[in-house]
């Protein structure tokens, strides 16, 4: 019999992509907010208690960093009260826990990687209910998997680093930020190495994102290398995105994990960014 895993947030980027990774090999479940409106403590229930999963991976989030600012509470019931809901659920139900969190989780002081030891010091509102959102994760389910990732682009998304290759293609002026430095991760590669991790059954927190860090002005700059394109790019700070936002200036993120979890280390961001260009994502 086919492993039953629920997917919550099932309309969303990162669901997608891990739907499309799954493929047949598993019976594989989406679920929308209609479907589901993780909020709701007795609807989370009442899901896992009539698709009795083997594996809920938890993918619905707030992710707008400005309306999580704006709407505080809103984003504190959706990214960390809804984890509360479905771990619990699952712990109930005896189902593996999966949740995906974020480098914004930390405050970007640091100088060297993130590792998953390194203390959480969020700086928003999205980061501090992502890291709320962990912690309920690993104190509600024994079996909870908790996956921080950054960046994440591919043909799904519909972030600006995804759109990319698209506007360098019809914009004569792009404006690019240049004053943060992170991970950037294919969405492809990250759903596979969470795939992996679901299947050794690994547990606790794990960083997965491609290898190296740049800036997404750099992303743009190396796109544009690969691309006929009349774009013009124009060095500008994160704030002309993320008004009001508090961003960490520096979020790289490494493993310390990768000896007993070699499935997350992911290739060069540069090799990945080829493939997505070769592929006809871009």
């Amino acid at each position: 019999m086919k492993r039953r895993i629920l997917i919550t947030g099932g309309e969303g980027f990162a669901a997608r992509e891990i739907v499309a990774v799954l493929g047949d090999k598993y019976s594989v479940t989406p679920v929308s907010r209609a479907e589901c409106d993780v909020t709701d403590a007795g609807m989370s229930k009442r899901t896992i208690e009539f698709h009795r999963p083997d594996v809920v991976i938890h993918t619905a989030a707030m992710v707008d960093k400005v309306k999580c600012e704006f709407f505080p509470e809103t984003a504190r019931k959706i990214n960390a009260d809804s984890v509360l809901n479905i771990a619990g659920a699952c712990a109930e139900a005896g189902a593996k826990f999966v949740f995906i969190s974020s480098d914004f989780i930390f405050d970007g002081k640091k100088t060297s990687p993130y590792l998953e030891s390194d203390e959480a010091a969020p700086i928003n509102v999205y980061g501090k209910t992502k890291s709320l959102g962990e912690r309920y994760a690993l104190e509600a389910c024994q079996r909870a998997l908790v996956v921080r990732t950054s960046r994440m682009f591919g043909t799904r998304g519909g972030n600006f680093i995804s759109m990319l290759p698209g506007l360098l293609k019809i914009e004569n002026n792009l404006n690019v930020a240049t004053d943060t430095i992170s991970n950037i991760t294919y969405a492809r590669d990250f759903a596979t190495a969470l795939v992996r991790l679901i299947e050794n059954d690994r547990q606790g927190v794990f960083h997965v994102v491609n290898e190296g860090e740049c800036s997404t002005y750099d992303f743009a700059e190396h796109l544009s290398g690969m691309i006929k394109t009349i774009a013009v790019l124009h060095s500008v700070t994160h704030d002309l995105f993320l008004p009001g936002v508090d961003v960490p200036r520096y979020c790289g993120l490494a493993s310390e994990r990768a000896g007993e979890a070699p499935e997350v280390l992911l290739r060069h961001w540069k090799d990945a960014a080829r493939d997505f260009f070769l592929a006809g994502d871009a």
